[in-house]
């Protein structure tokens, strides 16, 4: 008699197969832990709709990095890179969403990251922030300890 494969080896296997579905069809990968519309707790009043800047706090204890973008509801942007220079200083990368249409309603989209390794949560950090899509634009953002 042959072994059936389990529910998580059958779950892992899709999950991979989607993952590189995905990457074949030009659909980029996000680096994002969690995303979801809308804002962390508390953070509502910080968010312009008009001037559409990004915003990096630190959420869930100082565990997670929440970046929060302002975009199309339908189209959030995608990010695709993470990085650390040093202790202070987070690089992320955002590309333009494939979704499509996009709707001309503009909101908040939060999205979480496992903060990269070594970053003192502590200390006042900057998060670079390049949005590589329709000219790019590049945004400096503290999030404080």
């Amino acid at each position: 008699m042959k072994p059936r494969p389990t529910r998580a080896l059958a779950a892992v296997t899709a999950a991979v197969l989607s993952l590189l579905l995905a990457a074949c069809a030009g659909v980029p990968l996000s680096v994002a832990t969690n995303t979801y519309p809308s804002v962390p707790p508390g953070y509502a009043k910080t968010v312009n709709l008009i001037s559409a800047e990004p915003i990096a706090v630190w959420v869930h204890g100082d565990t997670i990095l929440g970046v929060i973008t302002v975009s199309s509801e339908l189209c959030p942007p995608v990010p695709t890179a993470i990085s650390a220079s040093d202790a202070t200083t987070i690089a992320l990368t955002f590309v333009k969403s494939p979704n499509s249409p996009c709707s001309s309603s503009i909101a908040p989209t939060t999205h979480e990251f496992k903060i990269p390794e070594g970053i003192d949560v502590t200390a006042e950090v900057t998060v670079n922030i390049h949005f590589d899509f329709d000219g790019g634009q590049d945004y400096a953002v503290v999030v404080r300890g």
